[in-house]
């Protein structure tokens, strides 16, 4: 009796930790991919040592349990907001990158933004 107790005890301990990081980093994550935004919108894309900076600071995210949301495939409506839609009547899939995307603990922090084309279904 005691020692399920106990388990009990350590697995609600475990998710409030989880829960305080969470609400800990999310601000700190939300300033560093602001800061991402801005160095990617205002720099030349074959800047090498910009390119490098932001890997850094995706690296840093990265460290803290911020994960990039992929954007490549068919769109999932929970994880992309499609800025545009070009193509036929089929599935929707991911065109472009626009604006990244990020999760923490399975939360999305913000969308991935893409443009989306609709594939011709095979006949």
């Amino acid at each position: 009796m005691k020692a399920a107790a106990f388990e009990e005890l350590r697995t609600e301990i475990k998710f409030a930790r989880a829960g305080l990081s969470t609400m800990v980093v999310r601000p700190l994550a939300l300033g560093i991919i602001g800061v991402i935004d801005r160095i990617e919108s205002n720099s030349e894309p074959d800047d090498g040592f910009i390119g490098s900076v932001v890997e850094e600071l995706l690296d840093v995210l990265l460290t803290v349990g911020v994960v990039q949301i992929e954007a490549v495939g068919v769109v999932d409506p929970r994880l992309h907001a499609v800025q545009s839609v070009s193509g036929g009547s089929g599935d929707l899939v991911v065109e472009q990158l626009i604006r990244r995307g990020f999760t923490i603990e399975n939360a999305v922090l913000r969308p991935a933004h893409v443009t989306a084309i609709r594939l011709e279904p095979s006949e």
